[in-house]
C-alpha cells in the first residue's frame, strides 16, 4: 500500500515504496527464475502455488491501472 497525494485534476504525487525492485533489477541478480527470486524474497525453499498466480495477477492489474492513468513508458526497468 501506497500514498498518493492529488494535487490538480490531472496530477499528483505518489509514494515511492522502499526498497522496491523493478522486473529489470530482478533480472539482473540472475537467480534463474521469478520462481526462486520470490522464494529468496519470503525466505522459503519451495513456493505455495498460489503465490506465482497471485503475482502474475498483480503485475497484470498494476499494468492496466497505469495505462488507464496514462504513465505510458511502462517497461522492465520502472
Amino acid at each position: 500500500v501506497y500514498r498518493v497525494l492529488p494535487t490538480h485534476h490531472n496530477g499528483g504525487f505518489i509514494e515511492f515504496v522502499p526498497f522496491a525492485m523493478t522486473l529489470g533489477e530482478i533480472k539482473k541478480l540472475e537467480y534463474g527464475s521469478l520462481d526462486n527470486w520470490l522464494m529468496q524474497a519470503q525466505g522459503v525453499s519451495s513456493l505455495d502455488p498460489a503465490v506465482p498466480a497471485i503475482f502474475i495477477r498483480s503485475m497484470a492489474f498494476w499494468t492496466v491501472v497505469s495505462h488507464v492513468i496514462g504513465f505510458g513508458d511502462r517497461h522492465y526497468h520502472n
